[in-house]
């Protein structure tokens, strides 16, 4: 799985994340749904529906030289 979520995305969708768990405590409990989907694209840097649409917003070489030194790692482990 190909890293799609750039750092700026990551922190976006991680204060999103705190603001809906804060509805969802406050308003209504759907809001944690929305709340756990921003935090598993924040945690994981993966978002499907940007693989879908091919969005990717990292953008710079020391992301995308990151993420392949993780794939690597997670490729010699299997």
């Amino acid at each position: 799985m190909e890293k799609n979520v750039g750092i700026i995305d990551r922190i976006i969708r991680l204060i999103l994340a705190f603001i809906f768990f804060y509805l969802g405590l406050t308003i209504n409990p759907l809001f944690y749904i929305l709340a756990l989907i921003c935090s598993i694209t924040a945690a994981t840097s993966y978002c499907t529906i940007y693989k879908f649409l091919k969005i990717t917003t990292i953008n710079n070489k020391i992301e995308k030289t990151t993420n392949s030194n993780t794939d690597f790692l997670q490729q010699e482990l299997k």
